[in-house]
This record gives C-alpha cells, structure tokens and sequence, in this order.
C-alpha cells in the first residue's frame, strides 16, 4: 500500500498524521469528526511533516503524493516567519527536500475568506477552488492547465454556459 494512503493531516497548531482505520464512508466521516482540530491551520507544518515522514521512510519521488487536498476556511499561519508567501515556502521545502513539489488544491469552504494561498491566477500546480459545485471539482479532476485560472476555464467551458455573454461580448449566432 502506498505510504500515505488512507492517511490524512489535521489542521491544527500541532497538526497529526492519521491513519483511517474505518472502511465505510459513513464510519470514516465519523472518525474524521473524531480527531483534534484545532483553531489554527498551520499551513507549514502540514508540509514539513510530509517531507518529514518522507525522509524518515526513504521514499522514492514515485511514492510521494502527487496530489495534495487542502480543505479548510483558508486562514493560514504564516510561513514559519518568513517573508516569503506561505506557497513560495513550501516550494523552497520542497526543493530542498529533494523532491517535486505535489499539485495542490486549496477549496475554501468557508464563502466569506478570500485569504487564499497564492494571488497568482497562473501558478502551475495549484487550483483554488470555492464551494461545493461537482462541476469545479470535475475541472479539477479533469483539467490540463492546472493554474487556478486554467481550472476556472475549464470549469466553465460547458455547453449550458453558451447562452451567457457579457454585455460588451459580440453575439455568436
């Protein structure tokens, strides 16, 4: 079994690795309720502690996760008190961890932070997602050009959206 499945991080000033031992959705969603959340998200640490786990079991580039689900309110702790911006901080980690950095996906699901990540609409590797729509998270899923605003495009690229145009938007018969 790849080292990290079935796994997940809390978030929290103290964040855990976690192993879920249950086998049904309803059970596991039960033991996830169960863990220690704190009132922080201490973004770093969640990475250093991958990187940490992946020094300590030797793992190849190949075993390490491709993709990262970051799901939270988007309130983040600052990079170890860096200047740097807590994604540039994780990218250095990474980089001098030697290993490449995962995709990341940031879904914000509390609608009133805008704090997110990165302000970079064309940073490869991340998407930021906000919500609940199957259809984001299909783009996500599905999306080549994996930016934020690559999976906003995707996302939108759909036939049911054809009728709406902008106002300075020339019609299309």
């Amino acid at each position: 079994m790849p080292p990290f499945k079935g796994r997940l991080i809390t978030f929290h000033e103290d964040p855990q690795l976690i192993n879920i031992t249950s086998t049904t959705l309803h059970d596991k969603v039960q033991e996830i309720m169960r863990m220690p959340w704190g009132m922080s998200t201490n973004f770093y640490k969640v990475f250093e502690m991958i990187l940490n786990e992946a020094k300590k079991n030797k793992l190849t580039q190949e075993e390490m996760p491709t993709t990262i689900y970051v799901i939270s309110d988007m309130q983040f702790d600052s990079a170890a008190g860096s200047s740097m911006a807590n994604f540039d901080y994780m990218k250095n980690l990474y980089k001098q961890s030697g290993y490449d950095i995962p995709r990341i996906v940031f879904w914000n699901v509390n609608g009133s932070s805008r704090d997110f990540v990165s302000n970079d609409a064309h940073e490869q590797g991340v998407a930021m997602i906000g919500g609940f729509s199957p259809s984001i998270m299909k783009a996500v899923l599905e999306g080549e050009d994996f930016s934020p605003l690559g999976i906003m495009k995707k996302a939108i690229d759909d036939k049911r959206y054809e009728k709406i145009r902008l106002a300075s938007s020339p019609q299309q018969e």
